[in-house]
């Protein structure tokens, strides 16, 4: 305490840094916070969800009941779609498409922007309508209201899809996306015995959940083609 009473500019630049300390402190915790936060986010908006099911295959009904009976108390809400690739025919053309096929409750985080004013969610395609991301309709060509050929069903483009927030590196590269609902996928026929295609469950849940939930899962289901 003399050192600082004898030594004000000692005295001065001591007390400096341990201000400039704390508020550095301070700020490392606030806008880690944030960033934090930020992150989850952004990671909620890309899975669409807090937590999926998935698997390279048919989920049969049975398997995923068992394995919602795991977290059945933590869920919020669900949706169900699938993703595969297949020829679209359009003008006498063909071409090779990504199909999300949704249901009314996707996205359950995050919406699909048609531009800086408009978005939409799975409830607001109806049966028998066809959307197009933009590159999509770049890449066909295409004018509202026109009609494509899928599979064994024909479907009507009604929205252009600008933004998608669940897009993704691994499939995004190979083919423009399209959506359908989930109620028209049986109707095209798409989806035989040796198809390929990713059959996928998504939910919100509470906060009650256990972080390790995806491990548990994993060490329950012994099945490789079953991701958590």
């Amino acid at each position: 305490l003399k050192e600082l009473l004898y030594s004000k500019s000692f005295s001065f630049f001591y007390i400096l840094t341990l201000v400039l300390s704390a508020s550095g402190l301070t700020l490392i915790v606030f806008f880690g916070g944030e960033i934090k936060s930020q992150v989850e986010a952004k990671a909620k908006s890309a899975l669409a969800a807090d937590f999926s099911v998935s698997a390279r295959r048919a989920i049969e009904e049975k398997e995923i009941q068992q394995i919602e009976n795991e977290f059945k108390d933590s869920i919020l809400q669900s949706s169900h779609s699938y993703e595969f690739f297949a020829m679209m025919s359009y003008a006498e053309t063909a071409r090779l498409v990504l199909v999300k096929v949704i249901d009314s409750n996707y996205p359950l985080y995050g919406k699909l922007e048609v531009n800086a004013e408009r978005s939409l969610v799975g409830r607001d395609l109806k049966s028998g309508q066809i959307w197009f991301s933009k590159d999509a309709v770049r890449a066909i060509g295409l004018q509202k209201n026109e009609k494509v050929q899928l599979g064994s069903s024909s479907f009507t483009y009604t929205e252009e899809i600008g933004k998608d927030p669940t897009q993704t590196f691994r499939f995004g590269l190979l083919a423009p996306k399209v959506y359908i609902l989930i109620d028209d996928l049986k109707q095209t026929k798409l989806i035989q015995s040796g198809s390929t295609f990713t059959d996928l469950y998504l939910y919100k849940l509470n906060d009650k959940v256990d972080a390790e939930l995806s491990k548990n899962l994993q060490k329950k289901f012994i099945d490789p083609s079953l991701r958590f």
